[in-house]
């Protein structure tokens, strides 16, 4: 099986330490942390399934034995979030090298993270410079501007 972005409905932007995901079919928005991305990353890259967990393996060595689990976690929320659409695998080399875009985003690994926010008309709404609770940024806001 092989994953890509549900380009029709889904924007997605990566940034230095997040990716922002915006699914317009249900006007949420959702948030990936660092693994997150590297997991989404490997994914949409990969010409199937087996090669991005591959591809994980090599970047989080020492989490193969929870690596298919995490993986399979992550892929089943963002199914259920319509983010990603199945395809058919394509033909692939199973040593094919891990492409130069996919690195390691992080040396702590943990679980991927993929927050989930319905409040995108409020939050379109705040100054995301002054308006942010300094110690989370975007999107959490200040107490008083609440």
């Amino acid at each position: 099986m092989r994953y890509r972005i549900a380009e029709e409905d889904v924007l997605f932007e990566e940034y230095q330490d997040e990716t922002i995901m915006a699914n317009l079919n249900i006007g949420a928005y959702y948030t990936l942390d660092l693994v997150g991305s590297d997991f989404l990353r490997a994914l949409i890259l990969a010409p199937n399934i087996e090669i991005a967990e591959s591809w994980l393996h090599s970047l989080y060595p020492d989490q193969a034995e929870h690596m298919k689990r995490h993986l399979a976690t992550f892929i089943d929320d963002c199914m259920e979030e319509q983010l990603l659409i199945a395809h058919d695998e394509g033909e692939a080399d199973p040593d094919l090298p891990v492409p130069q875009a996919l690195q390691a985003s992080t040396d702590v690994f943990g679980p991927p993270v993929l927050t989930k926010y319905m409040d995108i008309e409020d939050v379109l709404k705040f100054d995301p410079v002054h308006e942010v609770e300094p110690e989370h940024g975007w999107p959490t806001l200040a107490d008083d501007k609440v």
